[in-house]
C-alpha cells in the first residue's frame, strides 16, 4: 500500500511518514479521491515541513556533536602533550640519576 501511495503522489516517503498518512485514510473513501484530497489540503507541503523540521533538528545535533568532538580532541591533544613532557622529564631524570651514580662510584672507588 505504501508503494501504491508513493506511485500516486510521485514521491518516495518513509515508513513513519506513511504511517501518519495511513492513519488519516479511511476505507470509506476511494484511494484516488483520498490522494486528491490529501494533495489539495497541502499533504506534500506538510510532509516537507515535517522533513525540514527533522533536518534542522539533525543539523543542530550534528553541530553539537562537532563541538563535542572538538572538545574531546583538544583534551586528547593536551593530555598527549602532557604525556610527552612527562616522558621527556623522566628521561632527563634518568640521565641525571646515571650521572649521580657515576659520580658516587668515582668518589667511593
Amino acid at each position: 500500500m505504501k508503494k501504491e501511495f508513493e506511485n500516486r503522489i510521485g514521491l518516495v516517503i518513509t515508513d513513519e511518514e506513511y504511517a501518519g498518512i495511513e492513519a488519516a485514510y479511511t476505507d470509506s473513501v476511494d484511494k484516488d479521491k483520498f490522494v486528491k484530497i490529501w494533495l489539495h489540503e497541502g499533504g506534500i507541503q506538510d510532509l516537507f515541513g515535517r522533513r525540514l523540521v527533522e533536518v534542522k533538528r539533525r543539523d543542530g545535533e550534528i553541530g553539537r556533536l562537532k563541538k563535542e568532538t572538538e572538545l574531546l580532541l583538544d583534551i586528547v591533544d593536551k593530555r598527549g602533550a602532557a604525556y610527552v613532557r612527562l616522558r621527556d622529564r623522566a628521561i632527563h631524570l634518568d640521565e641525571l640519576l646515571e650521572e649521580i651514580v657515576k659520580t658516587l662510584d668515582k668518589l667511593t672507588a
